[in-house]
């Protein structure tokens, strides 16, 4: 079966990551941009400025721009980078960016629905935010990803 050689996933998928990534830095700086939208007991401590949330938001940062890199390379051309490795770290990422943003989306929506009353009533605002923004972002960044290395050795073959 003959792949094509679109670029556009990995460019995309780099784009929604270093959007991820650039947000969680702006949390590890201390900013509160948009972090009302997470609610409950870690706006709490981000806000406080706890040096575990805002060092979390660094290493979720970090992450976040390492696969916003992989989308980039998967667009272009590995180099002397291992495709195979490449290719299986893109597909992991792909798989566990897909399965927690759905994992996340379902849960948000059972308590949306009321068939999940969670002990500690969300804000108002909060759960329609993240069934809306945050978790759909999660999946679609894993299925840009998923994309992308699915395409990305008829990418690589044309160079």
């Amino acid at each position: 079966m003959n792949r094509p050689a679109w670029r556009w996933p990995g460019w995309a998928s780099a784009v929604v990551g270093g959007l991820f990534a650039l947000l969680s830095f702006a949390w590890g700086l201390g900013s509160t941009v948009g972090i009302s939208s997470l609610g409950g007991r870690i706006e709490e401590l981000a806000r406080e400025g706890d040096p575990t949330v805002l060092a979390l938001a660094w290493v979720t940062g970090l992450a976040k721009a390492v696969g916003a890199a992989l989308g980039v390379v998967l667009a272009t051309c590995p180099g002397r980078l291992p495709r195979r490795w490449l290719l299986r770290t893109a597909w992991a990422g792909a798989a566990v960016l897909v399965l927690y943003g759905l994992a996340q989306q379902v849960g948000v929506l059972l308590v949306l629905t009321g068939a999940v009353t969670p002990t500690t009533p969300p804000a108002d605002g909060v759960l329609l935010t993240r069934a809306l923004l945050w978790e759909p972002w999660f999946w679609v960044w894993g299925l840009l990803l998923g994309l992308a290395a699915w395409c990305a050795p008829a990418v690589w073959d044309r160079r």
